[in-house]
């Protein structure tokens, strides 16, 4: 009984979507050629400026590669200018100094003391 009754209570509403008279715009769907030449025309238009920011992304991206490796060609000349420069307090002072000075330098990759 409970199913019947669900049953009625769903084909009452959907009966009257079934029963519902067109609109006046329905089924006056065909372009005239002037529209359809107008829609490709701005396909192609669209298509053309998507292409133009797509070769734009695509330079910006490549002066940022180059921008980038220029930045590490001054890191690796700076590396290399430090490398040749003499280390001036390398083997100055006397013994007890130079030990003092190796004693309180500690290397970072050692936590516990040798």
């Amino acid at each position: 009984m409970k199913i019947l009754s669900i049953a009625l209570c769903i084909s009452a509403l959907l009966t009257p979507a079934a029963f519902a008279e067109k609109p006046d715009w329905a089924g006056k769907s065909k372009q005239t050629t002037e529209q359809k030449e107008a829609r490709k025309a701005m396909q192609d238009a669209t298509e053309d400026i998507e292409e133009g920011i797509h070769s734009m992304e695509e330079k910006m991206e490549k002066a940022d590669k180059a921008k980038k490796s220029d930045e590490l060609k001054g890191a690796d000349k700076q590396r290399a200018k430090k490398s040749e420069q003499e280390q001036k307090e390398l083997n100055k002072g006397s013994a007890k100094g130079q030990e003092s000075r190796d004693a309180n330098r500690k290397k970072w990759w050692k936590f516990w003391g040798d």
